[in-house]
């Protein structure tokens, strides 16, 4: 990141509960990494603290990020995601996320 926090076209952010107490953090890019295009950005980094996990948080960050990023004139949202990420695979899932490519690999 050429000038980290400030780099234009990403958005860093924290997500807090009404309280103000911060649980999580995403990394957005107003940007699609592969082809640069604003029809689509990409949810780089999304974490949520081990205690708050499996209390609906996720679900209301990503629907607040594909909020901004429709706003910020994205069509989709995209991310990646490991295959042994069940948990992570699941919420995608469940918010409506569909697999666009996977990658295969096997230990030999």
């Amino acid at each position: 990141m050429p000038r980290g926090y400030a780099t234009e076209g990403h958005r860093f952010l924290y997500a807090e509960t009404e309280s103000g107490l911060v649980i999580g953090s995403v990394w957005l890019g107003l940007s699609d990494p592969r082809t640069g295009s604003r029809d689509g950005a990409f949810l780089y980094d999304i974490e949520v603290a081990q205690p708050h996990r499996r209390r609906g948080y996720a679900k209301a960050i990503l629907g607040a990020l594909e909020r901004l990023a429709s706003h910020s004139g994205a069509q989709a949202l995209s991310l990646n995601v490991f295959g042994n990420n069940q948990p992570a695979i699941a919420l995608y899932d469940s918010c409506g996320y569909r697999v666009a490519s996977q990658q295969m690999i096997k230990d030999v």
